[in-house]
């Protein structure tokens, strides 16, 4: 199924419909579709699984699915069964170890169906569960006799051979329905029937793998609760004993993994179903035997079935599941609602088995495990338990339960006489587990409202629980299950009794659903919120907030940062609690992004009431400015410039105090704070605070312009990207304010270093200064243009730099302002349009790979914003010519047609901008013709919706771009970005613009009357011209050849061949593509070459040329060549009907063409060829 379907959330078995359908055609499939009834399998298991986070929706429609399919089973069975058995194996076929199935098994095709039918049940039991589906199951005594013949003595070995194990489970689940049939067993199924019954319950669950495993157990499980199988548990018990001793004590890989789990699986399933005393003992005897501690076995999985088993035995001898009192069981006796009657008083005097304490002893310690499974076991037992014991000794659960919050918890005294609670010694699996408990004690009704008071705070710190070790939070889990605690107790308790804690926990049950990182806890506070709205109604503006934090706003982060915690603000009694929460917990969180995101949100909360709000924030955040925790020194830094963004974008503008303050907080940060081990980002973030805040009150102040040219400084050598960038808007910033000349001028001068990290970050700044203050635009493109003109001695080899210098010279020249400066002169201007073409055509690569597509995709965008900012004003032609442009628009095709899709996206939207209608540009200019693109109209078409191209999608891009060939201004530079396409090592890119260009070329005709018109020749030349300007770069002459070749393989050429003018494009093509052959040493040169030629051969017009030039491939001094040459050639002589082929395809098979010295086959081939078409 499609990944946005899975997401989705549905309330009915919306598949309704599909999946009948496919089980329909299933059960009619016939002998023989394999293939095709797997497909319909997978299908189905697809739809199913997408279905499990609510398997209750298949309830409703279970009847139509498990039946016809149970029926079907069944019928194959019996017919199977009726078959001949298949001859034993012969002795000299027969293994010398004994097996319980031979080894290979050739399947009857029923036998495969029964196997894909038992798939489909065991998906729906895997969805629905095992218990719902129980009853679609047959319990006629018939079905007896049939399901033991096919387990015993073992099983069936072509019926139920291995590969069918979920067949094999689903059937002993339906055994294990039809052994409790209310008759006798010996005398419903015969003799034997009880023996044969356990033996194919123990030998499943002994030596069973897996779900047959616990199929066996579920059979067991049934049978020993049976009156006449009462006598079989001590024997299995006892075998089971020494069976798990020997798999302990033997480190053999031999030894049964699943052995026991399945064991432990089917005592789990024997005992809710009321064993008498002395079965509970021996089970609970057997336990402390044979598994006698819960936390030394390295399985989890075992622990949680022994911790399950424990509570079960301790349930058993408490004598049951416990009264149901109501909704929140025993909450109304906890909470004096009701009377207590004469069977609690009897409950009072009742005696606590020493068993029984002794399991909540062990089960307590669960509560502290290391997997999430046990500790959940735990806490359900714990509490089931709890209802069935006196009201003190449940109050005492509850009280020490919640008291192992404290565990590990260390009051610390701050000097101010306070005292904090420091739980970095905390275990994340013990509080997990403790609010288990506590919610499932809450839930159940056993917890007494006078613990409120004391689990309430605890609470509200685990809903908060976010340590951070290493690099990463610990935390999830005791946030999840402090969600399911808050969801318990709106169940619980009644208003009176929740309402003194109700808007602490509404503003943290808020808090959790907008402000956390993690998609499921945002989820799991809204959903904890809104049941207690629900149920209760205490939480302020509740229908309100719930409006705003329901499942699908906070479900992405940014929506919920952004979006749902602003809405939450406006009301107040929710907004000094937010801003408290980002400023003291978000702004110290361990992941960037997050502390990024609370900033923000901070910004968009204090907006609410800037001048109210912002002053205090600030002075706030500055007070903590002080703290030597340099991840908070972040956060901080980030909060105060998104704050001083606010104040900026004021319209009608503030006053700059709060800006001043802002920035003048600089000087509380610790300069060893920039330089240590996160200095990158602290960097970062105090440049985009000084770029927001900068303020000519700043600048004049000698104390803080020392401050932030020394931070400019350090920032110079910084490697990140996000500090160049924010040094630039420093400057760019700066820039608006004061003249910067002098500083320009330094940092161009220092652009003769050799430091690339240098040249990199001087691009960057020098293309965000506003030249509207500081003169000197003209030499600082005049040097960026020194950096990336090949010729210059100031050229400069990194790629990344000269991307910068790019980008800057681009943002300089597009500012109309700048053009008009009388520094900026025409010739200026097209020589920057004469670097940005050498620019496009940048295909440098190393071992990162085209990092040449850089500065592509940066003189892309440059060149278009240069181009739209020309033709924007009066007169474009004083810095553009017509030629010019057509060639930049090429270009932006030529890419459009790239193999990389990063590339092929960023030239989509420059065409788009290019091509898109502007009525204004044409009435202030006054030359629209003049400028209007060749084919324009066409090109809109590609991006019209519903049908516009994906441009970062080939199978989407160059169906729709190939037909713009057909303008003959752009059809060279379009055929350029075509053949790299065709020619690259993309297999997908290759396959996809191949398929694309020969469907255009098959709708050509071979030549038109215009040379301007498309045509087969007119395509041809254009390559041969490609091909002849770029003889020398291989990079590009041999797409070119790629791309003949498949024009030769497709019969195009041989179209072509029929006309005079036809033939000399063909002759043409030969000339270039076999130039210098015998010289060239490019292995994948020669191949595209020889391609050509050898398929010269096929047209009989220029075959005797072309083989004037096969001895040189078939002598060539490369043995790969000669052998492929030959091969080629056998190839091609099969397609075409000449006179003595057959004497030369047997030279070409028997001659070693690897070998030296073939000269004179090569000769005799030749020979040969010439005779055969003279």
């Amino acid at each position: 199924m499609d990944s946005e379907e899975d997401d989705q959330l549905f309330t009915t078995f919306t598949h309704k419909e599909p999946f009948l359908a496919l089980l329909t055609s299933l059960l009619k499939g016939s002998e023989g579709d394999d293939a095709e009834e797997e497909k319909v399998v997978a299908q189905m298991g697809a739809i199913l699984d997408i279905y499990l986070p609510a398997p209750p929706l298949l309830d409703p429609h279970l009847h139509l699915i498990l039946p016809p399919l149970i029926s079907t089973i069944r019928t194959l069975l019996v017919e199977s069964l009726a078959q001949p058995p298949p001859p034993p194996p012969t002795a000299a076929s027969s293994s010398s170890v004994p097996s319980e199935y031979p080894e290979e098994v050739e399947l009857d095709p029923s036998v495969k169906r029964l196997g894909r039918l038992g798939r489909i049940v065991w998906w729906v039991l895997k969805v629905r569960g095992w218990r719902a589906c129980l009853s679609f199951f047959p319990p006629s005594l018939p079905s007896l006799p049939l399901l033991l013949s096919l387990f015993h003595p073992l099983p069936h070995p072509t019926i139920l051979p291995p590969t069918s194990w979920e067949l094999r489970y689903i059937l002993l689940v339906w055994l294990s329905l039809v052994s409790m049939i209310p008759f006798g067993l010996e005398s419903a199924g015969g003799e034997g029937t009880i023996d044969k019954l356990e033996g194919v319950g123990t030998r499943a669950v002994w030596e069973g793998r897996g779900k047959e495993g616990d199929g066996g157990a579920v059979l067991l499980g049934r049978l020993f609760s049976r009156t006449d199988c009462v006598s079989l548990l001590p024997s299995f018990l006892s075998h089971s004993t020494t069976l798990v001793a020997n798999s302990t004590a033997s480190s053999s890989s031999q030894t049964n993994p699943f052995l026991r789990t399945s064991i432990l699986t089917t005592l789990c399933h024997f005992i809710p179903s009321s064993p008498s005393p002395s079965q509970v003992t021996l089970v609970r005897d057997w336990l402390a035997t044979a598994l006698p501690s819960s936390t030394k076995d390295g399985s989890g999985l075992i622990r949680k079935l022994r911790i399950k088993l424990l509570g079960r035995c301790a349930l058993a001898s408490l004598g049951g599941k416990g009264r149901k009192t109501g909704e929140g069981g025993r909450r109304k006796v906890l909470g004096e609602e009701v009377v207590v009657g004469a069977n609690e008083e009897e409950e009072q005097e009742m005696e606590v088995p020493e068993e029984v304490e002794e399991a909540v002893e062990e089960l307590m310690i669960g509560l502290e495990d290391k997997d999430t499974i046990v500790r959940w076991s735990a806490a359900k037992y714990i509490s089931r338990l709890s209802t069935l014991l006196p009201l003190a000794f449940a109050d005492q659960i509850a009280e020490a339960v919640v008291s192992l919050y404290g565990r590990d918890a260390i009051l610390i005294d701050d000097g101010d006489g306070e005292e904090t609670l420091d739980l970095s010694a905390v275990k994340e699996g013990t509080w997990h587990g403790v609010s288990l408990a506590v919610a499932e004690l809450a839930r159940r009704g056993v917890l007494g409202k006078e613990r409120l008071a004391e689990l309430v705070p605890w609470l509200l710190k685990a809903m908060t629980f976010d340590p951070r070790t290493s690099s990463h939070s610990t935390g999830t889990s005791v946030r999840d299950a402090s969600c399911y605690v808050l969801w318990s107790l709106a169940r619980a308790f009644t208003k009176e009794d929740m309402a003194p804690y109700a808007l602490a926990l509404s503003r943290q049950a808020v808090a959790l659903a907008v402000a956390d990182r993690e998609v499921s806890i945002r989820r799991a506070g809204s959903a904890a919120f809104q049941e207690n709205v629900g149920r209760m109604g205490l939480f302020p503006h509740g229908i309100d907030v719930l409006v705003k934090t329901d499942f699908y706003s906070v479900s992405v982060r940014r929506s919920a940062f952004l979006v749902a915690a602003p809405h939450v603000a406006q009301h107040e009694v929710y907004r000094s609690f937010l801003l408290e929460h980002f400023s003291r917990t978000t702004l110290k969180h361990w992941d960037k992004e997050m502390r990024q995101l609370g900033a923000a949100a901070l910004r968009a909360i204090v907006e609410i009431d800037l001048d109210v709000l912002g002053p205090k924030m600030v002075d706030q955040l500055i007070g903590s400015l002080k703290t030597i925790d340099s991840t908070w020194t972040h956060g901080i830094l980030l909060a105060l410039s998104q704050i001083a963004q606010s104040y900026q974008q004021l319209d009608p503008p503030h006053p700059n105090d709060q800006r001043h303050k802002i920035f003048s907080s600089l000087l509380l940060v610790r300069p060893a704070t920039f330089r240590s081990f996160s200095g990158d980002l602290q960097l970062s973030a105090a440049t985009l605070l000084i770029a927001n805040s900068v303020t000519l009150e700043s600048l004049a102040s000698p104390e803080l312009d020392r401050v932030w040219r020394d931070l400019a400084e350090l920032c110079l050598k910084s490697r990140s990207d996000d500090v160049q960038e924010g040094l630039a808007s420093v400057w760019g910033a700066v820039s608006q304010l004061i003249s910067v000349e002098d500083d320009v001028k330094n940092l161009l001068a220092q652009l003769k270093t050799f430091n690339t990290v240098l040249q990199q970050t001087i691009g960057k700044i020098v293309g965000r200064v506003e030249y509207e203050h500081t003169p000197g635009c003209d030499v600082v493109v005049k040097r960026l243009l020194d950096m990336v003109e090949p010729g210059s001695k100031d050229f400069v080899l990194d790629v990344e730099a000269r991307r910068n210098a790019f980008e800057a010279i681009c943002s300089v020249v597009s500012r109309p302002s700048v053009r008009n400066n009388s520094a900026i002169e025409p010739p200026l201007i097209y020589r920057v349009l004469a670097a940005l073409f050498r620019g496009l055509d940048d295909y440098t690569s190393d071992q990162r790979g085209d990092v040449g597509s850089w500065i592509r995709v940066a003189c892309l965008k440059g060149s278009t914003s240069v181009l739209i900012s020309i033709l924007d004003e009066p007169n474009p032609s004083k810095w553009l010519n017509v030629v010019t442009f057509h060639g930049l628009v090429g270009k932006v095709l030529k890419l459009g047609a790239e193999r990389i899709d990063g590339v092929r996206k960023a030239a989509g939207e420059c065409l788009r901008l290019l091509v898109e209608d502007k009525p204004d540009r044409s009435k202030t200019n006054g030359m629209a013709e003049m400028w209007e693109i060749p084919g324009v109209l066409e090109m809109r078409k590609l991006f019209v919706e519903p049908d516009a191209v994906r441009w970062n999608e080939a199978s989407s891009v160059f169906p729709r771009i190939v037909p713009l060939v057909s303008q003959p201004v752009f059809r060279r530079s379009l055929l350029e970005g075509l053949t790299l396409s065709i020619g690259s090592r993309s297999e997908g890119t290759t396959r996809t613009a191949a398929r694309a260009f020969l469907a255009y070329i098959a709708t050509l005709p071979p030549s038109s009357l215009s040379p301007t018109e498309p045509s087969l020749l007119s395509l041809s030349r254009a390559l041969v011209e490609i091909a002849t300007a770029n003889v020398t770069l291989n990079r590009v002459f041999i797409p070119v050849l790629d791309t003949l070749v498949l024009l030769f393989e497709d019969g195009d050429l041989a179209r072509l061949s029929e006309s005079a003018s036809g033939k000399a494009a063909v002759r043409a093509i030969f000339s270039v593509s076999c130039r210098d052959l015998a010289r060239v040493r490019n292995l994948q040169r020669v191949t595209s070459s020889m391609k050509i030629l050898t398929g010269m051969v096929s047209i009989p017009s220029c075959a005797a040329e072309a083989l004037k030039s096969l001895p040189v491939l078939l002598g060539h001094r490369f043995p790969t060549v000669r052998s492929a040459t030959a091969e080629q050639l056998y190839l091609v002589l099969q397609t075409v009907d000449l006179p003595g082929s057959e004497e030369i395809e047997d030279l070409l098979l028997s001659t070693s063409w690897s070998s030296d010295g073939t000269e004179e086959e090569a000769k005799t081939v030749v020979n040969l060829l010439l005779a055969s078409i003279s």
